[in-house]
């Protein structure tokens, strides 16, 4: 891997509290699949990391306004907090990176010793039905994945496209719940 250039910048990365995978992009670096990767392909991008990591200005959880204002020029961001980034200035673009990148998917989980399962499983129910997850996708500014998406996110959506990225983006072996 080639280190990172001796420059500083101000650029942030994905907030550590958050479970961020730092080495997922020094994996796909060196030509790596980050979901078959071994421990020791992991431990191995460690120097990589070490080097990059002085050039990253902060470590947080992502604020738009930073980015809009021009405080941080580069950011690992996912399109909800991008799209919030555009729509305070404009000129900004968003962008996957390639040849790999990821899309980001919420993922829910009911604890083994949970109190109240009945009412954990109605709050599922109700929040992942089409409707309140067609609202989620419109104001959280990413998609979830329900069929057909693309045909219920309104007409009048700001920047509906960061929501659904390009045709073709996802693989054809992904699939949407129905």
């Amino acid at each position: 891997m080639t280190p990172a250039p001796s420059r500083t910048c101000r650029a942030r990365s994905a907030s550590p509290n958050r479970r961020a995978r730092p080495w997922a992009p020094a994996l796909w670096i060196s030509g790596k699949d980050w979901n078959t990767a071994t421990a020791d392909d992991i431990r191995g991008t460690a120097d990589f990391l070490k080097g990059f990591a002085k050039h990253v200005k902060t470590f947080s959880s992502f604020d738009p306004a930073a980015l809009a204002s021009g405080a941080i020029v580069l950011a690992q961001a996912n399109q909800a907090a991008a799209r919030g980034a555009i729509q305070q200035n404009p000129k900004l673009k968003w962008v996957v990176p390639g040849p790999t990148s990821e899309i980001w998917v919420d993922n829910y989980v009911i604890a083994a010793n949970a109190q109240n399962v009945d009412q954990a499983y109605d709050f599922l129910k109700f929040f992942l039905s089409p409707d309140i997850q067609v609202k989620e996708t419109q104001y959280l500014g990413y998609p979830h994945a329900i069929a057909g998406l693309e045909k219920k996110i309104a007409a009048n959506t700001p920047n509906a496209d960061l929501i659904l990225a390009a045709p073709g983006l996802i693989s054809a072996s992904s699939r949407p719940l129905s």
